[in-house]
This record gives structure tokens, C-alpha cells and sequence, in this order.
């Protein structure tokens, strides 16, 4: 559950920093507009990761984290990779090949966190 909640609060930072153009031109990411929903989508995903962390070491937080982070990963993977095969990355998204590497790296980190958080809320049912 730590790993999952390191890698909602760095995606949630990332989001937060939506507003710098710089950033996400380096990157090659496609970047919301306006940077005020995916700042939100930002903290929502730090408040994510407090629970996640929080959830390992109370036992009776787990089963509910567990799940809401499947709900968080597994979405956002299916989100992500819904963009990536259904729409054309360089008109839809603006992004070339960096961009789109990277977010296929990070649908597939999600959707192996997703598949363990499921695990996790599969053997600690409440």
C-alpha cells in the first residue's frame, strides 16, 4: 500500500504543478485546460495517497484504501489507456513519442497497482 500511495502523491504533485507550461512541454505531455481541473484531480490524489499510507499500517483502514485505490489506479489506467488506443496521440493529445511513452509506462504502473490493491482488498474484506 506505501508504493501505491508514493506513486498517487507523486502523479497528484505532478498534477498540482499543472499551471507550468515548462513542465509539460519538456515532458511531452498533454496538459489540462484549464489547469484548474487537473489540479484538483491533483489534490484529490494526495488526499489518496494520505489514506493509502495511513491504511498500512491500520488494519482497519485497509480493505476500504484497498479498494479505493483500485477505484483511483484502475480507473485512471483505463482512462489513460482509452486515450491511447482510441484516439490519434499527436492530434487528441498533442504529444509525440516521449509522451507517449511515458503514459504507457504509467497506465501500466496503475494497472499493476490496481491489480494489487485489489488483491489486498480481496484478503482483508471487512
Amino acid at each position: 500500500m506505501r508504493a501505491s500511495a508514493l506513486v498517487a502523491l507523486v502523479l497528484g504533485a505532478f498534477l498540482l504543478l499543472d499551471s507550468w507550461d515548462g513542465l509539460y512541454d519538456t515532458l511531452d505531455l498533454p496538459q489540462g485546460l484549464p489547469a484548474l481541473t487537473s489540479q484538483v484531480g491533483g489534490a484529490s490524489l494526495v488526499a489518496l495517497a494520505y489514506l493509502l499510507w495511513s491504511a498500512a499500517s491500520r488494519p482497519e483502514l485497509a480493505h476500504t484504501a484497498a479498494v479505493t485505490g483500485v477505484i483511483a489506479h484502475g480507473g485512471t489506467a483505463l482512462i489513460i489507456g482509452g486515450w491511447l488506443i482510441f484516439r490519434d496521440p499527436s492530434d487528441d493529445l498533442g504529444i509525440d513519442t516521449l509522451g507517449t511513452v511515458i503514459l504507457i509506462v504509467v497506465a501500466a504502473i496503475l494497472a499493476l497497482l490496481a491489480m494489487t490493491l485489489a488483491r489486498i482488498a480481496l484478503s482483508r474484506r471487512a
